[in-house]
This record gives structure tokens, sequence and C-alpha cells, in this order.
């Protein structure tokens, strides 16, 4: 016995501890590295914390390199390029967004391709599902077959994923990102197949939105006139892109008349489990000479997205004197050029159209097997695709997805067979001459606005609002990408699977979407909001901002000797129109109701309230609450749907339309209570329960503001808390210009004044690295948080960029 404890017992222990050292442990859902590998002193986390002593001159040797490419790093880790091709820019693009961004380049393309399950465990298994019946590496391959069409701008392609794979051939097991340790996982070979599935989530981010089931739902709840009343398409006092009168179409495309009732009459159980954000907004405007103290146009974008980090945007400037380009602006880690920036000549940003792509058809199986369907009285067998997801430290789950004519099947109810939706999404598409990455590859180099509409005809999805200004003074916004030619309200509800005429009928001529050169008013403005007034000949519905378009219009139309710091003022505008419009009208249909020395006091405080979301403010607590509050008895009658069925409740502007047209409608009655209610009685019972939790609030927290009320913050990626930056001090709200919220907001801000030279301003919530033991982690969020900008290094040449290089990177030719 003595034995045992002596020389056994400590032997199986030592065992035990290698064991756990060397393996990954599994605690139900969650799966860790093996501890030893994670801690080891040469290869494990210590190994990623950032020297500060860094190496000033890199030399590199790499057989795909076809002349001397340099790349000069400034103090913000910002690389500019210098190459004597774009394939050898490229390379060099890819090589650099792979030492800094990596592990974020890996996670994006496995949550778009449905493979988050093979490192993260099951509990993403979900989420692995629906990617994939979205079909976004459908899509992704059905991009490529046609990117493939297109030689140059495929072979850039093949010039970026060569220079990430050369990057990920020096890693030894210490450079490996920390991420990939935590996680107990290596990288992949990148492929251009993997940019195809960074391009297509965007598509899911910005054009997956549909309320075809939700409108079907709500007209068959309420009937085909409380419907119109309640979800008219248009606000009349909208503002729209392309101001009214500055585009005629005088011949427009017929359409064919088509049924575009829904094809049911109950209400359907199908609920999107991961509905995209419905809040996503961006805004971009440009000011011509005319209104400008310089003469010179000024251009500026700022895109709004889920904040994280590392971030979604890289700076670098890309320059090849030899094929005339020298650009500076944002790219997409994964992706190969410059998304949004500026040249010697040009400036461009963009916005999201918000226009519908998603239709849903309700399918007619030919029996319960559901294997086959009918279409146009004829039947058709559904196409599969094997979908087997790899789970880690679990077996695999094969999820097998059914294609049709629309494309998959999205929702399938066991009880309900006629239920079953498929889906039409323009994201599916390959569409033979046109390429995104030959788009904004032409783009960067654009020197005036033939250049810039020229090269916007290969770009497809998602439809983008795109923003320009020209050294010379021209601006322009053409709502570009391919609008699906549709008949009035097709689309808009589930339509009837069984009749190919259901379907699209082809899409709008590109030379007839949405546009305006140099309008008389010398300016051009976007925010989401609908493209066109009603005299558009053309029928689209979508998901349009009411607010933050008219302010930016309003406010534009007032500015006169627009300079940039006015513009940067502009960006940062915490100032909500739907806050302003609700006040008004509150106080109009109280101006006849007796109210108490408190509430008569709220009311005198809000009125003096300058209406701005800033971070400082309680007024916007105390609005929120009274709005909200009143917004929810309003709508009791949809409430009660909400939980089981997918419906929407009415926009804003409707519902206070509502209160200032017809204050005594029958929807201002709560059916739980016995006495008929009218809008003041509820504006009344908003404000007394806003005022007793503003009470209590400030009774817990006497100092409570705007920005620790609404608590916004920027998840890392894997929603690690110490890789996050977990409170954002700053203000805006939804409806505001500065749409800050929970984790949304603009992801980059950039301005910039044309001219001899461009001087471009910008600055994104995050940095340039995506190690977190990296000082360019996060080093730009305070910066962003207190409305500043960077001033953009654009270097005229090579001599330049060296002059303010911190490192510099050779690239040869082996």
């Amino acid at each position: 016995m003595t034995f045992i404890f002596k020389k056994v017992l400590p032997t199986l222990i030592a065992l035990g501890f290698l064991y756990l050292m060397n393996n990954p442990l599994t605690f139900g859902s969650v799966a860790l590295p093996s501890i030893g590998k994670l801690f080891n002193p040469f290869t494990g986390f210590w190994a990623n914390g950032e020297k500060l002593n860094i190496n000033p001159n890199i030399e590199l040797d790499f057989p795909e390199i076809g002349a001397n490419t340099e790349l000069y790093m400034d103090d913000r880790m910002v690389p500019h390029i210098f190459a004597q091709s774009a394939n050898d820019a490229y390379f060099v693009q890819g090589f650099i967004h792979a030492k800094m961004r990596l592990w974020q380049m890996d996670i994006s393309t496995r949550a778009a391709s449905g493979r988050l399950s093979e490192v993260l465990g099951p509990k993403t298994l979900e989420i692995d599902k629906y990617n994939r019946r979205n079909g976004l590496t459908f899509a992704a391959e059905n991009a490529i077959n046609s990117w493939k069409k297109d030689k140059e701008s495929f072979q850039y392609l093949e010039s970026y994923a060569a220079g990430v794979n050369a990057y990920i051939a020096t890693l030894t097991p210490k450079d490996i990102p920390l991420e990939f340790k935590l996680l107990g996982y290596e990288p992949e070979l990148w492929t251009p197949l993997k940019s195809a599935l960074m391009a297509k989530s965007m598509c899911n981010t910005l054009c997956r939105e549909e309320h075809d089931v939700a409108n079907t739902n709500l007209l068959n709840f309420l009937g085909k006139a409380d419907f119109d009343l309640l979800y008219p398409e248009k606000n009349p006092k909208q503002s729209p892109v392309i101001p009214a009168g500055s585009q005629i179409i005088s011949n427009p495309v017929p359409t064919k008349s088509i049924d575009t009732k829904p094809s049911v009459e109950n209400l359907l159980s199908y609920k999107n489990p991961f509905k995209p954000d419905p809040f996503a907004g961006s805004n971009n405007w440009a000011v011509g000479p005319m209104k400008t103290q310089n003469k010179k146009a000024i251009l500026c974008n700022d895109p709004h997205l889920n904040l994280t980090l590392p971030s979604i945007w890289f700076e670098n400037q890309i320059t090849v004197p030899k094929e005339g380009i020298n650009v500076y602006g944002i790219s997409l880690p994964g992706v190969p050029a410059v998304i949004i920036g500026f040249n010697e000549n040009i400036d461009w940003g963009i916005t999201n159209g918000e226009q519908d792509f998603v239709d849903l058809y309700r399918m007619k199986w030919v029996d319960d097997k559901k294997v086959a369907y009918m279409l146009d009285g004829t039947i058709q067998p559904v196409k599969w695709r094997i979908e087997q997801i790899k789970v880690k430290s679990q077996d695999d789950v094969i999820d097998s997805v059914k294609y049709t004519h629309w494309g998959p099947i999205v929702f399938e109810d066991k009880n309900h067979p006629a239920q079953d939706l498929a889906m039409r999404w323009i994201a599916h598409d390959g569409i033979d001459n046109t390429s995104e990455l030959k788009a904004f590859s032409l783009l960067n180099k654009a020197k005036n606005y033939a250049d810039y509409a020229s090269a916007l005809q290969f770009y497809t999805v998602p439809m983008q609002n795109f923003v320009f200004a020209a050294k010379n003074g021209d601006i322009a916004l053409q709502t570009q990408g391919l609008l699906p030619l549709k008949q009035d309200q097709q689309g808009r509800f589930v339509q009837d699977g069984s009749l190919s005429t259901n379907g699209w009928q082809g899409f709008i001529p590109k030379s007839q979407n949405p546009q305006v050169y140099n309008p008389s008013r010398g300016f051009v403005a976007s925010a989401n909001q609908n493209s066109t007034d009603d005299k558009y000949p053309y029928y689209y519905n979508g998901y349009f901002d009411d607010y933050r378009g008219r302010y930016l219009v309003r406010s534009l139309t007032k500015l006169q000797d627009v300079t940039v710091d006015s513009m940067k003022k502009l960006q940062n505008d915490t100032h909500s129109l739907l806050a302003e419009e609700t006040i008004d009208i509150f106080q109009k249909t109280l101006a006849k109701t007796s109210l108490t020395a408190v509430q008569k006091q709220w009311l005198d405080k809000l009125s003096a309230w300058d209406k701005n979301f800033d971070a400082k403010k309680v007024e916007p607590i105390f609005c929120e609450w009274w709005y909200n509050n009143f917004y929810a008895s309003v709508w009791d009658e949809l409430n009660s749907l909400v939980n089981d069925y997918d419906v929407l409740l009415p926009e804003d502007w409707v519902t206070l339309a509502l209160v200032e047209k017809d204050p005594s409608n029958k929807y201002f009655d709560i059916k739980s209570t016995p006495d008929r209610e009218s809008a003041p009685q509820l504006i009344v019972r908003a404000l007394d329960k806003a005022i007793f939790s503003m009470d209590s609030l400030t009774k817990l927290n006497p100092t409570i503001d705007w920005a620790n009320f609404k608590k916004s913050n920027i998840p890392h990626l894997a929603r690690i808390p110490a890789f996050s930056t977990n409170f954002l001090n700053n203000g805006g709200v939804t409806e505001a210009l500065n749409s800050v919220k929970k984790a949304n907001g603009p992801s980059w801000r950039m301005i910039v004044e044309m001219g001899d030279k461009p001087k471009g301003y910008g600055v994104y919530p995050g940095g340039q690295s995506g190690n977190p033991g990296s000082i360019h982690y996060d080093d730009m969020v305070s910066t962003w948080e207190q409305g500043k900008y960077n001033e953009l290094f654009f270097a005229v040449n090579a001599s330049e960029a060296k002059q303010k290089s911190s490192q510099t990177y050779i690239f040869s030719h082996k």
C-alpha cells in the first residue's frame, strides 16, 4: 500500500496533469484549448504581446511578386503600398490584411459558410444551419463562376489570396493570432471563394431583410382597409435621395400584370430567428463648390454597421503609377481594393439602398414526401445540397437543403406543409459581365464623373447609394446595383410559388436607376431614405428611414460657406427629428388637457431642450420613456401577436400622424379597459409612467445621463469581455445622423475636401491591428468616441511615404 501511495499515485497524478495540459477540455457546450499549449511561454498567448521596438526594415522574397514592391507603415499602422502592377499591390494587400486581421478574416468566412461549430462547438449549430439554408456558400460559388469570366479582376482575387497564404506560410506556432490559440485551432489557406463569402456576408447584413411574412400576417389579421391605414409605403414628408424633378425617364420598361395578393389567407408560423438589425443605416453627402467656403467639393460618408473589435474596416493606400492607381481609404479584410475612399481626382462613399431583394414563395408540394413541387402545371424535383456540418467535440450533423426554381427552402412546417417557403434572393445570382471587385478597382483609379458612372455599371449587389465628388467640382449620387423589375405591390407579400409568372420580370435598366448629377440645390445626400418621389415610374418596396434623411437635407439646405469643420459637426450631430416631432405633436394634442404641476414642469423642460441626444443630458432618457410607453399602449392589439407570429408594428411616423390627424381613432382605445380611450389620455398616462420611472432611476443613480443609460459598447467578435470596449461615453440615437446605438453606429467617418491635393479626415472605432495585445488594437476608439478625426496621410509618391514611415517592407521576387 505504501508503495502505491509513494510511487504509483504520484505517477498517475503526473500523467493526469500532463493529459490536462496537452488536451482540450469540454464543459457542456464550451470547449477550451489545452492549458499547456495556451500557457506555453514560447508559443502560447504570451507570445502575442506586441513588442514596442519593431524592426524598422523587413525584406521578404516571394515567387508570386513580379517586381519590387514597397510597403511603408506610418505611425498609425496604415500601410502605403507602392507597386509596379495591380497584381503585386493586391498580393501585398492580402499579406498585410492577413498579418493584421487573420483571425477576423477566418471567423467571418466561417460564419458566412456555416462553419462556426467546427471551432466553437454546438452552441453555434443553429446559426450554421441558418446560414447554410440561406445559401451563402451557394451565392459565393455563383459569384465566383461569374467573376471568373473577367480574367483581369479574377486575377486580382488570386493575387490577393496568394498574399494571404504567403503570410500564413511564415507563421510559426508562437506567431498564430491569439484567438486561434484560445479556441484551439489553426488558420486555413485562403481562396477566392473566401473573398466571395466576405462579399456575400455583407449582402446578408445589408439586403437579406424581408417583410413578406409579416405583411401577409398583418393583412390577413387586420383586413385591407386597416392594413393600408397603418402600413403605407411612403411618408409624405420624406425627402428622397434623388430630388423631385431631377430625373426624367421617358421610356420606362413596362411590366406584366400579375396577381399580387398574398397566396395564403391565414397566419403564417414562420419567424426568422436571426433577422438582421432593422436599424442598420448610413449617411453620405457631397456639397458642391457653390455652397463651400473654399469653392471646392466636400464629400462625407459614415456607414453604420455593427461595431466590433477587431474593426470591420482597415485603412490603406494603394499606389500603382503604371496603372494610374493612387487611392486611399478603407478596405474590407478578406477582399482586395479600397471600398470607400479617394484618389487625386475623385472621392466616393456608400450607404445602403434599403430596397427589398428577398421574396418568399409558398410551395405547392406534389405529396407529403416534399421532394417534388408544382410549377406551371408540371412536376419539378427539388435539387439537394448536402450540408455536412462539423461540430467540435461532437458527431457531424447532416442538414441538407432543398433548392427549387426560386431558391432554397428556408422554412418547412411539419404540421402545415402549405406554409413551406422558398426564398428568391438577389445575392444568389451570378450575373455575367458584372463584378463588384471590377467596379471598385475601376473606382479606385477613376478620374471624373464618366469614369465613376462607367465603373458602377459592373456593380450588382447589395444595392448602394454611391455618392461622388471630383476635383473639378462635380458632385453626383447614383443608387446602383440590380433593382428587380416588379409590378406595383409585387413581392410585398408571400406569393404563390406554383406560378413562374410571379417571379421578377427582369431588372430595371441601370441607366434608369435613381441618380442625380450636379443638382441645382448644390448638394446630394442619402441616409437610407426612399430613393425617389412618386414620379419615378418603377415600383420598389423596402425598409426606408424616415428621419435622418429629412434632417440631413434640411441641414444642408440651410448651410452656406460649408467647411470641413462644419461637416465634422454635422456628422456628429445627435439631433433627433423624431423627438422634435413627437414633443411638438404631443404638446399640441395636450393643449386642452388639464395637467399637474409636475407634468407641466417636464413639458417645459422638454420644450426648452434642443432635442440633441448628447451624452451628459437626461432629457433623452425621459423622451424615450415617454414615447415608448405611449407607443406600446397604442399597439396593444398587435403586441398580442408578436410572440407567436412574425409581425411588424406601425412605423413611428404613422403613429404620430394618427395622433395628429385622428386622435380619437379606434386604435387609441385600450381593449383591456372598459373605457374608450383617445390619444390625449394615452399620452398623459405615458407621461406619468415616464415621470415615475425617471424619479425611481434618479433615486438609484442621481448622476445618470444618456450615455450611462444607453450603455453603448464595442464587443469582441467572439464576445470576449477582456477584448471588448465595454462602455462608450458618447451620445447619439437611432434617428440622429450620429446614430450610435447599443453596439451599432458609424463604423467609419470620412470627410474629404477635393482640390489640387485632396485633404482627407477619418476615423473608425477600433484600430488597425486585430491583435488584442497591440497598442493599435483599439487606439482610435477614444478619438471616434469624442467626435474627433485623424488627418489621412495621402502620399503622392513613395519618397513622401518613406519620410513618414515607422516600418518598411520590401517585397521582392524570389
